[in-house]
């Protein structure tokens, strides 16, 4: 019984530890954006203000315990903001078309 225990507790923690190692090896979108110093140093604040946006709106949404369909609406709004954003700043507003 003991050793069934142990088992499940230690794939748990190495689920854990999976997760940790994948979010820390996740690079921000202003990252990778700025890292072929495509954007200037305003775009960047505007982006990185953005996505803290992001951030405190997923906070306040699971702040309840349960993340209602409004709020998840609104958090994959403001993710697709920013990401405009972050397209148009490297691409200095030029459109294909």
């Amino acid at each position: 019984m003991a050793s069934i225990a142990l088992f499940s507790f230690s794939s748990v923690s190495a689920q854990c530890a999976k997760t940790k190692a994948a979010c820390c090896n996740k690079k921000s979108t202003v990252h990778h954006a700025a890292r072929g110093e495509n954007i200037t140093a305003r775009e960047r604040r505007a982006i990185t203000r953005q996505q803290q946006d992001v951030r405190l709106a997923k906070r306040i949404a699971k702040s309840d315990g349960y993340v209602s369909p409004p709020e998840r609406r609104i958090i994959r709004q403001e993710k697709a903001q920013v990401s405009n954003t972050v397209y148009r700043a490297k691409t200095n507003n030029r459109s294909r078309y």
